[in-house]
């Protein structure tokens, strides 16, 4: 197990390795330690050894936050594009009264 605390961000990186994952008695133990960090306002973050590849693991997970990242610019253009019909809108009936 190797801990890094990050006092910038507040948060305590827990880093377990295989043989320390699913260990009941360690999770516990960290389930214990969280809550007790959590009543100190830091943070913990607790990364486990995994089984996957993780060059393809990193991959998908940079696809979905682009995709998401995408998803978050069409829905402020969208937003962008109402605001400015708005005030097109408000331009031309408030402060451009059509001419009788």
């Amino acid at each position: 197990m190797i801990t890094v605390m990050n006092p910038e961000l507040c948060m305590l990186e827990i880093w377990l390795m295989k043989a320390e994952t699913g260990d009941e008695r360690i999770e516990k133990k960290i389930r214990e330690f969280t809550g007790y960090m959590k009543t100190l306002g830091i943070g913990v973050v607790v990364f486990r050894s995994g089984r996957e590849d993780l060059r393809e693991c990193t991959r998908q997970l940079a696809l979905h936050n682009y995709e998401l990242y995408k998803k978050s610019l069409r829905e402020n253009a969208d937003y962008n594009d109402s605001r400015d019909l708005y005030k097109k809108s408000f331009q031309k009936n408030a402060c451009y009264p059509e001419e009788k």
